[in-house]
């Protein structure tokens, strides 16, 4: 964080962050309001107001009033001030959307992903951006991607069986390198999370875990309304959790892809594939029963408000079942909320709020990068 005694120009720029955000949030808006919500001067308003319109990022909405005095102008941001790009991976493709300066998806595309290898992945992603780029008019402000692996604070990529041949690599570096644009990459539960947890619960919850069902398995944690990552960015992978005692034959899993996971995936599969009634009922019920496990040691150690579940076998006779076995594990007064997700659009949305916090400077000041 930098240190803002002494550094005037820094404190201009957090002004205008400020400013912009209101704007954004409670636009049309007039420089009296927003005096009157920041505590700045009206002097300071003016100068901050008059520096967004002479950039684009905001536009005069109308003049509205009555009588014979002035009338007031009132300001809304420009929706074409700045585009991001998000690519979201999924199911071997990129969901892809380019997204407006209010938060509005004007364009949207799938690209297939060859994982094959390391730059045939890398292909892809070019692929993506530069279809995205067409449509942003020249103004791309940041490009967001979230991938199925883990990402470290130094942005290595690790722990992504899903494309192998991208563990180890710095794809923020690559991109940014290629493109000249601010990047930013994420796991890609994570981003979900915080793409659900502001589209629909953040004005009721301060603590929730997300989990995902699906080839993998991974899990976003939100703890007093911020993200948590732990100290390694490990937080969150739920496929390498120990329910039980590993098998000789669940070993070589541990460490590579995770037990849990790999048990998981198995049996997804394997509902999808049963044709007796018998048998499903088996594989169901081993199912709930992990899941089960690993709710209950998650209700022990975070105390969750809400538990939200994705996945193609998610709905929501899926998620009473499952907190049926739960609740025969947890007293009734510590039982989380269940919640299952269908949106598409949590994924593009959790991107959009990784681009908006890292490129804003009062964001920067108070540590709110991630949600």
């Amino acid at each position: 964080m930098k240190k803002m005694i002494g550094q005037p120009q820094y404190i201009k720029e957090v002004n205008i962050d400020i400013i912009e955000s209101i704007i954004a949030e409670k636009g049309p808006i007039s420089k009296p309001e927003l005096s009157k919500i920041t505590s700045l001067s009206l002097p300071t308003v003016n100068k901050v107001v008059d520096t967004l319109l002479s950039s684009s990022r905001i536009k005069t909405s109308e003049i509205v009033g009555s009588g014979l005095g002035r009338k007031a102008q009132f300001y809304v941001v420009n929706e074409n001030s700045g585009y991001i790009l998000a690519l979201y991976f999924m199911n071997d493709s990129y969901i892809c959307s380019v997204v407006n300066a209010i938060g509005e998806i004007v364009y949207k595309c799938t690209v297939p992903v060859d994982t094959s290898t390391k730059v045939s992945a890398l292909k892809s992603t070019y692929k993506a951006i530069d279809d995205l780029l067409s449509h942003t008019k020249d103004n791309a402000k940041a490009i967001g991607i979230g991938v199925p692996g883990v990402v470290k604070e130094t942005d290595i990529i690790s722990n992504i069986p899903t494309i192998p041949e991208w563990e180890g690599i710095k794809l923020k570096e690559i991109i940014e390198t290629k493109y000249k644009i601010s990047t930013f990459v994420e796991n890609d539960v994570k981003l979900t999370t915080v793409g659900f947890y502001h589209n629909e619960l953040k004005q009721q919850y301060s603590d929730i875990v997300y989990i995902y069902l699906g080839k993998g398995m991974g899990s976003g944690i939100i703890v007093n309304k911020k993200l948590f990552k732990g100290f390694k960015s490990f937080s969150g992978e739920l496929g390498y959790m120990l329910v039980e005692r590993p098998s000789e034959s669940d070993r070589k899993y541990i460490k590579t892809r995770g037990i849990l996971e790999q048990k998981i995936s198995e049996l997804i599969q394997s509902l999808k594939r049963a044709e007796m009634q018998q048998e499903k009922e088996a594989v169901y019920s081993r199912l709930l029963e992990l899941l089960s496990f690993s709710i209950n040691n998650l209700v022990c150690i975070l105390n969750p408000q809400v538990i939200v579940l994705s996945g193609e076998i998610v709905n929501k006779e899926f998620v009473d079942d499952l907190r049926g076995k739960v609740d025969l594990l947890i007293n009734e007064e510590d039982m989380p909320i269940f919640m299952d997700d269908n949106c598409m659009t949590s994924g593009i949305f959790g991107i959009v709020n990784l681009c908006i916090s890292n490129t804003s400077s009062k964001l920067q000041l108070v540590k709110g990068m991630g949600v």
